[in-house]
């Protein structure tokens, strides 16, 4: 029996010539002579004989063929990926939600399981006060909020509770300076306790919050093809429980598992070692409200090297990631007829790779992609995971099961891809109706689930990513790459060839690149820094692709503050006020060194700032008639020359100070 041959393209040869002919006119009108005995139309018998024979020899090829070419490529077809999900949990007692508990989400009628990723306790506790703390001049003298002799409440001390409440709205833990010794402060209260005396002590010996920052207006991290982020600190924080002791000490230092990177990405803390933690009384709120008592959890700013202020979007409880699976146990396949290339189809289909654990007669055979490196007693098997296919070799290519041997399937893990994709606030019920009176929501929706790649997206996708440089050879090769560090958001990735930033003298065979870090401040009292260990990650990442020999330097731009003054005439009826803040807006965003510049992108490292630029920027003003005079100074050394033209170093950008507007009322 001969194997099929898929049909791609049928038509034959008459019909491409003749569609070739009708085309014609379209593209030479002139031409009107089509008998055969035309040469023009002896090329296009021609080249409706070649596509003829190209098209049959493209119907040749399957997706067998399709597939081994990738994998020459290094290439493979992803498989499914389950969607994940934050589950918060809310009970009027302790319970233990152990890893692998089902969860079932109700969409369009169906449910939908899913897998708790990891253990989690569930403790009747609920966050009630949250203070923000911010250091400043104000309070250089009070530092920090003392429960026995507290201040009044100043301008420095604030109370960002609704904002933890409100959807859209975000608080900074530690302002938006993120000065040293700044203190957030979380009040927590028992959720089956109506009346708190104050000596009570937190019965319980765990504590779990999930802080969700605030990342809307922010661009996508960096992505550079499969490669993983590089861990570091850009601050150090103190945890502390308010504890009274005899000695006078009211703190107790606790030590949680931290999974936002000391509040760099969204994650979890888990509290543990609460003994002795009580309830107290914070005077600095009595002016506010009524007297309250809260188990106060402090946590306070010890160094920040901050690139931009962290923002709390919501601080959450009791929470846990499910993902989007089903998992099969204990059963049982067919027997084995002896026959080379047996085929057998597991019950539950789109099988996660990887999940499937197979024994026969007690022994574990293993998943391979394909049999091309299996032997004759090779104890393989390969998986069609949309297909919930088994496939076992021939004998020659992957040992062939014996005959009568039972085919156990150990374990394997199903999933629906993106139809595990659910929005936020759905319904949620633990499999089984255990747990009654616990309350369960979802606060983000469930995002990641994939379906299956297919071969021509695995193609696209290789195509795409020949355009992606992995090897640093030109400017845009290091400006790339530095850019695309995994999970940095950076603005700007300055180059500067053959220079030593060091010594300030070129020198061969050296590469400096300025980075800018991302910020979504418009107005900035300090420029975006990038820390040391900021600067660490990307000079890693260069050093995995530079070439060899070359000798890569990552800097800090050296920020110039520049002020500009300007005398401005304004037409009538406009408002003086309501101009001078839109030009203030335009110079604080033109002159940013993530966010400014003609393109929006960040003022670029080393260009000058021109008179005649700031000139334009503020004649393009509705109801401005003229400029009478304007000026520009910096605060940081850069040369103005005979034009009144900032001039820049090479690794030098810029930022707005206090800039100055005058205005006249011109009729």
């Amino acid at each position: 029996m001969a194997l099929p041959v898929p049909n791609l393209d049928n038509r034959t040869f008459e019909q491409l010539l003749q569609e070739a002919r009708k085309s014609i006119p379209n593209y030479a009108s002139q031409w009107t002579k089509h008998n055969p005995a035309d040469p023009g139309i002896t090329l296009v018998e021609l080249f409706a004989w070649l596509v003829e024979i190209t098209s049959y020899r493209i119907n040749l090829v399957t997706d067998e063929h399709r597939l081994k070419y990738l994998k020459l490529l290094g290439v493979r077809p992803r498989g499914i990926s389950p969607a994940t999900a934050d589950l918060s949990f809310e009970m009027d007692e302790v319970i233990h939600l152990d890893k692998g508990t089902d969860f079932l989400a109700e969409k369009a009628g169906e449910n939908i399981e899913f897998e708790l990723s990891e253990g989690v306790t569930v403790i009747p506790v609920q966050l009630e006060k949250i203070i923000v703390n911010e250091m400043s001049v104000v309070l250089s003298q009070a530092s920090s909020i003392n429960f026995s002799q507290a201040p009044k409440l100043s301008k420095g001390i604030f109370d960002r509770t609704v904002a933890n409440s409100k959807e859209d709205l975000f608080f900074a833990p530690f302002g938006l300076e993120t000065r040293k010794n700044s203190e957030l402060y979380l009040g927590f209260k028992l959720k089956t306790r109506k009346i708190i005396s104050p000596d009570l002590e937190y019965p319980y010996d765990s504590l779990n919050l999930m802080c969700y920052l605030y990342e809307k207006d922010l661009p996508q991290p960096g992505k550079h093809g499969e490669e993983a982020e590089y861990s570091f600190e850009n601050s150090k924080l103190k945890w502390e429980i308010y504890i009274p002791s005899p000695e006078g000490k009211q703190w107790k230092e606790v030590f949680p598992e931290d999974r936002t990177q000391n509040f760099r990405k969204s994650g979890s803390f888990l509290f543990t070692g609460l003994e002795g933690w009580v309830c107290s009384y914070l005077e600095a709120l009595r002016s506010l409200e009524e007297e309250e008592k809260y188990f106060w959890l402090r946590c306070t700013l010890l160094e920040s090297e901050y690139e931009y202020p962290p923002r709390i979007e919501k601080i959450n409880l009791n929470v846990a990631t499910v993902i989007q699976k089903k998992r099969v146990t204990d059963g049982m396949l067919e027997k084995s007829n002896g026959l080379p290339g047996q085929v057998f189809k597991l019950p539950e289909t789109r099988v996660l790779r990887g999940s499937l654990k197979l024994a026969l007669a007690g022994e574990e055979w293993n998943e391979v992609e394909d049999f091309d490196g299996s032997g004759p007693e090779s104890p393989h098997f390969t998986l069609d995971s949309m297909k919930g296919e088994i496939r076992f070799g021939d004998g020659l290519q992957g040992k062939v099961p014996p005959e009568d041997t039972e085919i156990q399937v150990l374990e394997y893990e199903s999933s629906r891809g993106d139809q595990g994709n659910f929005p936020a606030s759905s319904r949620w019920a633990v499999k089984g109706d255990k747990f009654e009176g616990l309350a369960i929501s979802n606060l983000k929706p469930a995002v990641g689930g994939k379906r299956e790649e297919s071969i021509d997206e695995a193609f696209e996708r290789f195509i795409r990513d020949l355009t992606v440089p992995y090897r640093a050879v030109t400017s845009e090769d290091f400006e790339y790459i530095a850019r695309e560090t995994p999970d940095l958001r950076i603005a700007q990735a300055k180059v500067i060839p053959n220079f030593d930033p060091y010594r300030q003298v070129e020198k061969e065979g050296i590469v400096t690149v300025v980075i800018i870090p991302f910020s979504p401040l418009d107005v900035l009292e300090t420029p975006p820094e990038p820390s040391l260990g900021f600067r660490a990650a990307v000079a890693r990442h260069l050093e995995n692709h530079r070439l060899l020999g070359t000798r890569v330097y990552v800097v800090s731009p050296k920020y110039v503050r520049v002020e500009v003054k300007v005398t401005l005439g304004i037409l009538k009826g406009f408002f003086e006020q309501e101009i001078r803040k839109i030009v203030l807006e335009k110079l604080n965003l033109y002159l940013h060194p993530a966010k400014g510049g003609k393109n929006g992108k960040g003022w670029p490292v080393g260009k000058p700032v021109y008179r005649s630029e700031i000139y334009r920027l503020i004649m393009e003003t509705e109801g401005v008639s003229l400029i009478q005079k304007i000026s520009i100074s910096s605060q940081n050394g850069a040369n103005l020359d005979e034009n009144g033209d900032l001039k820049l170093t090479y690794t030098a950008t810029v930022y707005s100070g206090e800039h100055s507007v005058e205005i006249q009322t011109f009729s």
